[in-house]
């Protein structure tokens, strides 16, 4: 196994447990609750460090492209965080196959 594939193969299950612990965070205020109301990833991360979510979105809109954040991460944050995590995992879980096989 070589190192990259390792790396995006550990990537991968985090991101899958992440989903995973949002998913329980869901279903937990949907039992006391008794209706589901997803909260956006966006609204979580301002919500415990709103700085830092200035901070990327700055970063990467002044250093890598502007376009990512408006058409990628952006969006992304509108979803809720058992959607997006578990979709990076499985990504990062198919890139480490694609890895694999080279």
């Amino acid at each position: 196994m070589k190192k990259g594939e390792a790396t995006m193969r550990t990537l991968g299950w985090i991101l899958l447990l992440a989903g995973a612990g949002f998913l329980a965070a869901a279903a937990v205020a949907w039992l006391r609750a008794g209706s589901v109301a997803p909260t956006p990833l966006g609204q979580i991360w301002f919500a415990i460090d709103r700085f830092s979510l200035n901070l990327v979105q700055a970063v990467v809109e002044r250093y890598v492209a502007a376009a990512l954040w408006q058409s990628a991460i952006g969006p992304a944050l509108l979803y809720p965080g058992w959607v997006v995590f578990p979709a990076l995992g499985g990504a990062a879980l198919a890139l480490a196959r694609l890895l694999r096989r080279r």
